[in-house]
């Protein structure tokens, strides 16, 4: 018994202190969580802005998405976000071969209206589960009404963060709400919009609107495609490269759809921000990291349990010793006095 107690002990000591705890193989949490994903391609003014919808994220709930111009909608494969999650996702620090490093549609020009009110329904498409539209408009009220008339949930406060948009020009409202979902024989679909932008944009103040702060608010998992390595405030790096033509052709043989979207010294940023307060929730605006050095993020050694970093594995084998060492002390004192 005491030296099953010394091994327990040893191990808990070792697990601490060299991590080598193996997580699930299937570590893309972000395609599979109630975290946000999306995908962000920006060249030359023109910004593809690709969305992982779930449908169990947008069951009879109207999705709105502010926009500075009209967009280019199609569907895209959702195995492209697949490759992306994992492509970048974090690798084991011991692995063979490790290392840090990793080794167009132009929309139509903003028109000039003047003081004039207009409403205008630019397009309307069906793609798998959802009924999309985009709405050209100076009048929030008048969003507001059309939504809640064509069986879109918009609460009240949603009427103030469409005028803050007008307000800065923003005046193209992609809208889509699920249809039947049943009847679609996948869970989720990728959404492309295409549309003129001097800079990287993604528009996240508009879900303050769905914010309550009874629940939990998802992560943002952001790839952006573009020139340089890029960022935006207090988002975590978990992935950066610059893909060479070398990589590239590994890529297209290991990641067919991913492949065909990346060009050889295309560089590919992976972000990560959780928000706690609909506070929080800004518009962002991506800028050009400090430096273009390349970046992959190790596994951690810990699970993180219910918000905590607790090391689960080694803590479950500390409980196992306490047991053990009470069962120890117990038989040690019915030895000595038999008669109890």
């Amino acid at each position: 018994m005491r030296k099953t107690i010394l091994f327990l002990l040893i191990s808990i000591i070792i697990i601490f202190a060299d991590g080598t705890i193996i997580p699930s193989a299937n570590y893309n949490q972000e395609i599979y969580s109630y975290d946000q994903i999306a995908v962000i391609k920006h060249f030359e003014g023109v910004e593809e802005l690709n969305l992982l919808v779930k449908t169990y994220l947008y069951q009879s709930a109207a999705w709105i998405i502010p926009l500075p111009t009209s967009p280019a909608i199609s569907e895209v494969n959702t195995d492209l976000f697949l490759d992306l999650a994992e492509m970048s996702k974090p690798v084991y620090p011991n692995q063979p071969g490790y290392d840090y490093n990793c080794g167009g549609y132009y929309g139509p020009t903003e028109e000039t209206r003047g003081g004039e009110d207009y409403f205008i329904i630019e397009q309307a498409h069906v793609y798998g589960f959802l009924t999309t539209v985009v709405i050209n408009t100076n009048l929030a009220d008048s969003l507001r009404n059309w939504l809640s008339n064509n069986g879109y949930l918009v609460n009240d406060t949603v009427i103030d963060l469409f005028q803050e948009y007008i307000a800065k020009n923003w005046n193209h409202f992609f809208c889509a709400r699920t249809i039947d979902t049943v009847a679609y024989d996948r869970n989720s679909l990728g959404v492309k919009l295409v549309f003129n932008s001097e800079n990287p944009v993604f528009p996240l103040k508009i879900s303050r609107a769905n914010y309550n702060t009874s629940y939990y608010y998802p992560g943002l998992f952001l790839y952006v495609i573009t020139t340089n390595k890029m960022t935006f405030t207090d988002s975590k790096l978990l992935y950066a490269n610059k893909v060479n033509a070398k990589e590239l052709k590994e890529i297209q043989k290991d990641f067919p759809d991913l492949g065909n979207y990346l060009k050889a010294d295309y560089y590919l940023t992976k972000l990560f921000k959780e928000y706690q307060s609909a506070t929080e929730l800004e518009d962002i605006t991506l800028d050009k990291a400090k430096d273009d050095k390349e970046y992959r993020e190790l596994y951690s050694s810990r699970y993180q349990y219910y918000g905590m970093g607790i090391p689960i594995f080694p803590f479950f084998l500390f409980f196992i010793l306490l047991i053990m060492k009470g069962y120890y002390l117990l038989k040690q004192r019915q030895k000595l006095n038999p008669k109890q």
